[in-house]
């Protein structure tokens, strides 16, 4: 499975949360923004594809499922994961499972990033699924051992990979 984070820093906490994810039962591969470095999306020929999209391409095809995160800038989720996913064709997840993580740095949680992924999801025609986490106050969220420092949330990751497991599972006994 792929976690690909939207951050160029770690100020997402992707990473951290990708550790707690990764507990139901699941190897990830975190796929961070810092290493995607992609050039900014253009329309181009599939032969004229940069090499660093086409390593993308192909961990996204071999991937049986996914997990978004980003921080939320300015109500949306980060250029740099919009950016990797528009250069990935909808064959890359048609069919596979979602979940969403969203970071913010403020109270108020990172809802319009989750809005806007579960759309960019649907587009795709990946499967979204319900469960979604918003990290609220990224900055305090998290102890120096990267542990969650609210009970209620350490819970939701682990929730939110397990539901990703289990669809993934449930998705490819369908294709049988």
């Amino acid at each position: 499975m792929r976690f690909i984070e939207g951050a160029v820093a770690d100020a997402c906490g992707g990473s951290d949360c990708a550790r707690w994810v990764e507990q139901a039962g699941a190897e990830w591969d975190l796929v961070a923004g810092e290493n995607i470095d992609l050039p900014l999306y253009r329309d181009v020929e599939d032969d004229s594809i940069p090499g660093r999209v086409a390593d993308l391409l192909r961990l996204a095809e071999s991937a049986d499922a996914f997990i978004w995160a980003s921080p939320e800038y300015h109500g949306g989720e980060s250029g740099v994961l919009k950016n990797a996913l528009d250069w990935l064709p909808g064959t890359a997840f048609r069919g596979k499972p979602v979940g969403l993580i969203g970071v913010a740095g403020g109270e108020g949680g990172a809802f319009g990033t989750l809005h806007s992924l579960r759309a960019v999801a649907r587009t795709v025609y990946a499967w979204a699924i319900p469960a979604q986490v918003s990290v609220a106050s990224s900055d305090d969220a998290f102890d120096d051992d990267d542990r969650p420092l609210n009970p209620h949330l350490e819970e939701r990751l682990k929730d939110l990979g397990r539901e990703v497991v289990e669809a993934s599972r449930l998705l490819r006994a369908k294709k049988r």
